[in-house]
């Protein structure tokens, strides 16, 4: 185990458990321990790991669309190498309760909870739903991990509808593609900080 995760959950993985919270805090030291040796000016630890949590919604008419997300996602990472800022990326899948209309607000919060608990993640994609990704995208904000919501697929005035499977493989390509992309760019890759500050959006003009 690396940074308290399974080695065997890599590109792809399905949903893991996160870290409980005592692996967690010392994760968390490790990281400090790690800060403190000078990361800021030389390469990353070998063994450091980021994490990049996608959500997808599993539920009547919403499973297409969330397996496209993953798989829109997992093909930009795997076409990168698994890898962005000389740290190996890693892709976990929440498989988030999707109900008639939307998702599950409180399986929502849930994920997006389960990212910020976790000490290697990085970024947090998702949701398809804009009133979910209103939720998901305050706790992963608040956490300081980058948070990727679903540009508007549908008119606002269809009800009960879901993203068709090409626009959901888009939108996880192009938030991965972003997200490996800040990594890159980032003077610190393994500061949620310092790669939030190199994000840009690719919906921001949507």
């Amino acid at each position: 185990m690396r940074w308290g995760v399974p080695l065997d959950d890599r590109i792809g993985g399905e949903y893991t458990d996160v870290p409980s919270r005592p692996i967690c805090a010392l994760a968390a030291v490790a990281l400090v321990a790690l800060a403190g040796c000078g990361l800021g000016s030389g390469e990353p630890p070998r063994d450091a790991i980021l994490t990049v949590y996608v959500s997808a919604p599993q539920g009547p008419g919403w499973t297409r669309a969330g397996s496209a997300v993953v798989e829109g996602a997992r093909e930009i990472l795997a076409g990168a190498g698994g890898e962005a800022g000389g740290v190996e990326v890693r892709l976990e899948v929440l498989r988030t309760a999707a109900i008639r209309c939307g998702l599950d607000q409180v399986a929502v919060a849930e994920s997006a909870r389960r990212a910020a608990e976790d000490s290697t993640a990085v970024a947090y994609i998702g949701e398809l739903d804009p009133h979910a990704s209103e939720t998901a995208g305050a706790i992963a904000r608040q956490a300081e991990l980058v948070h990727v919501s679903a540009p508007p697929m549908l008119p606002e005035r269809t009800r009960c509808a879901v993203p068709p499977a090409g626009d959901a493989a888009f939108y996880g390509r192009d938030a991965m593609r972003a997200i490996l992309a800040a990594i890159d760019g980032a003077e610190d890759p393994l500061d949620r900080e310092s790669v939030a500050a190199a994000f840009e959006d690719p919906f921001s003009g949507a």
